[in-house]
């Protein structure tokens, strides 16, 4: 009778145990609850957190400048510009190899006070003042995202040029018949300068106007190699480097002659010109029929190496004289002779001239180391002077 009993028991409570269980199952299932002591240790919601450093970390900004290789004259400022799409909280380094210049907006050391960074919107631009020949090289700006990120740019300096001419004096003398050689040395620039020379206010020898080279070769000289030589060494910089040489070729007189008739009413100038060509410089005196004429009885002037005398209404005398001009230096002399008739240019006198040199006034007295050239102007003065002196 018991077993009966506790079977009909069984039978009755199973059921409710069965269903009672599947209903707490599901409830639990579709109502958690209002607290999870997991997700809410220390009142810290990590799976928030960790969500949205996620997102932060796989964000990799996009670059708007782009790498360029730029070329600067060494002095000139180098900027470096790197800017991207949405910088937001990300940082921006630069780098030099392994050596990091700038972190953020600051540089990274004190040891250079040349370097500098200029904000903008989106990221910024390094700068390097006074650059030097040795911040050639790559620079890296790299932006901290998780996927890393960078933007590489190549500088290039062109380094001043200089040079310096040899002989250092800058001054090379040869006798006359021997080579020359003039040779310009550059001492630095990068890239490597081009080297070419020209000569001051004329043609190279050749008639080329310049001439390409460091060294410049004349295997046999005259008196017309001679002038100042300059060499240029451009390499792109602001302004070529330069050295000049003065070639002195050394010889013994050479005399170019002319007269030259000047008619004023009814007197006859005359001026007979020697243009000498001498190195060193000659000494000119002049001649008449085999005597020294002196500046006290003649009217001689100088300018440069042109040698001027002058008559003033041509006498009988001087229709039967010789006048010779003489040059004389350490290396040999010269002569030239001015027969009569003389074979002059002719050269008459305007109604303006006449009037300026009968108003002109003596502005000073012809001496030995006078390098005033004889002008129209100055006809009164040389009569005035002629008319106190005994003509030879």
């Amino acid at each position: 009778m018991k077993e009966r009993f506790s079977l009909v028991l069984v039978s009755l409570v199973c059921p409710v145990l069965v269903i009672s269980g599947r209903i707490i199952k599901e409830y639990q299932i579709d109502y958690p609850g209002d607290y999870n002591e997991a997700d809410y240790e220390n009142g810290i919601d990590y799976n928030f957190s960790e969500e949205n450093n996620e997102k932060a970390s796989d964000r990799t900004p996009t670059f708007i400048s782009s790498g360029k290789t730029m070329i600067v004259n060494e002095g000139d400022a180098i900027k470096l510009p790197c800017l991207v799409d949405n910088l937001e909280n990300l940082l921006i380094i630069w780098k030099r190899g392994s050596r990091i210049i700038t972190l953020g907006d600051k540089p990274y050391e004190d040891d250079d006070s040349r370097v500098q960074v200029e904000k903008a919107a989106n990221g910024n631009t390094l700068v390097i003042r006074l650059s030097e020949e040795k911040d050639a090289g790559d620079y890296v700006c790299q932006v901290s995202s998780a996927k890393s990120v960078e933007l590489t740019h190549t500088v290039k300096i062109i380094v001043r040029p200089d040079v310096e001419s040899i002989p250092k004096s800058g001054v090379l003398k040869v006798n006359v018949g021997d080579p020359a050689e003039l040779l310009c040395k550059v001492t630095r620039g990068s890239p490597e300068p081009n080297v070419t020379w020209k000569r001051k206010d004329r043609p190279m020898p050749s008639g080329k106007e310049s001439l390409s080279g460091p060294t410049v070769t004349f295997p046999q000289t005259s008196r017309h190699h001679s002038g100042l030589y300059t060499c240029y060494a451009d390499n792109g910089w602001r302004l070529p480097a330069t050295a000049t040489i003065r070639l002195d070729v050394q010889h013994a007189p050479e005399i170019e002659q002319e007269v030259m008739k000047v008619q004023n009413n009814d007197e006859t100038e005359v001026r007979l010109i020697c243009t000498v060509h001498a190195s060193p410089l000659a000494t000119v005196e002049w001649y008449k029929d085999g005597q020294l004429m002196v500046l006290k009885n003649n009217v001689i002037s100088k300018r440069g190496n042109r040698h001027t005398l002058l008559r003033i209404g041509i006498s009988e005398d001087d229709r039967n004289s010789n006048f010779e001009c003489r040059a004389r230096n350490a290396i040999g002399e010269a002569t030239a002779v001015f027969e009569v008739p003389f074979d002059a240019t002719d050269i008459k006198l305007s109604k303006e001239a006449e009037i300026m040199a009968k108003h002109s006034q003596m502005k000073q007295m012809i001496d030995d180391n006078s390098d005033a050239a004889l002008s129209l102007e100055e006809l009164d003065r040389t009569r005035a002077f002629q008319n106190k002196i005994k003509i030879l």
